[in-house]
């Protein structure tokens, strides 16, 4: 916007009285004879930029919250409000802490005399007034309760004498019949993780890390085993070389983690804690001066 004003203003062949603009709103004043020329100069500028425009009416123009009136040529500020405006704002009688509607009584005076001239204060602020006013007789309460043969039919005929709407809930749901089938998040589906696999014939693990489902990774480990694959990593190695086997089925999830570099420095510190078939660049960035506190 800064460039087409650059762009667009110098070649004006007239000068602008003023000129205000907050993101793509433009407020400006031009002789009814250069509307047309005003316009079709800032819609030049680029075509997916292209600007309607509205001019006074009745002496009195809006922008943004303002109403700006003409009174023999000169300018006067009142607040202005949509006429889509309904005038609702949060109820005092709402469950939402004191400051909270205190704050919409202060905003709402803040804006009347920050944006009005002082000749529309009184108005503005019965405006105020009465937006904030609670009419404790229009206002209907409404609570919930659980259904009871009976009780319920007498109980919300009784209190609607008092403006009180209750409407009923029935305890057998479909949440307390049925339990759950399955397991919300089984371990096979965690991701993101560093993971543990122990070998059924030594004391050897095998730990990786993975951003996948922990049941895709390890379909891969076995998938290398069955294509007999001994570099594919350090547990196929182990794996074939001697004839053993890994507890697929029982992994265990060492850490959660979703940053590459902290995934790596995680593996690296179960590696050095644990007896591992892991080759030995699993853990060539890690530094000796660490060693004794990751046996601890």
């Amino acid at each position: 916007m800064e460039k087409l004003e650059n762009f667009t203003i110098p070649k004006l062949n007239y000068t602008l009285p003023f000129y205000k603009r907050y993101v793509d709103d433009i407020l400006t004043s031009v002789h009814l004879d250069n509307i047309k020329d005003i316009v079709d100069k800032f819609n030049q500028f680029h075509p997916n930029l292209q600007f309607t425009f509205e001019t006074q009416n009745i002496n009195s123009i809006s922008f943004l919250d303002l109403n700006i009136i003409n009174i023999n040529n000169t300018l006067r500020i009142d607040w202005f409000r949509k006429h889509t405006w309904s005038g609702r704002y949060l109820h005092f009688g709402s469950h939402h802490p004191l400051t909270y509607k205190k704050s919409v009584i202060t905003g709402l005076v803040d804006r009347e005399l920050i944006l009005a001239k002082p000749e529309f204060r009184e108005k503005n602020l019965k405006l105020v007034k009465k937006l904030t006013i609670v009419n404790d007789n229009s206002t209907k309460i409404t609570i919930l309760l659980p259904y009871v043969q009976g009780l319920s039919e007498n109980l919300k005929g009784y209190l609607k004498k008092f403006n009180i709407k209750v409407v009923h809930k029935t305890q057998n749901t479909s949440a307390r019949i049925f339990t759950r089938l399955k397991d919300t998040d089984p371990t096979m589906l965690h991701s993101n993780l560093v993971y543990k696999l122990d070998c059924l014939n030594c004391e050897n693990a095998y730990i990786g890390q993975t951003s996948q489902h922990l049941k895709k990774r390890i379909n891969d480990h076995r998938y290398t085993i069955k294509c007999k694959d001994p570099n594919k990593s350090a547990l196929s190695n182990h794996s074939l070389s001697l004839g053993q086997k890994f507890d697929f089925d029982n992994p265990t999830i060492l850490t959660h983690e979703s940053n590459y570099q902290n995934w790596l420095v995680k593996e690296m510190i179960h590696i050095s804690r644990n007896i591992t078939c892991n080759k030995r660049t699993d853990i060539e960035h890690s530094s000796n001066l660490y060693a004794p506190l990751l046996h601890m």
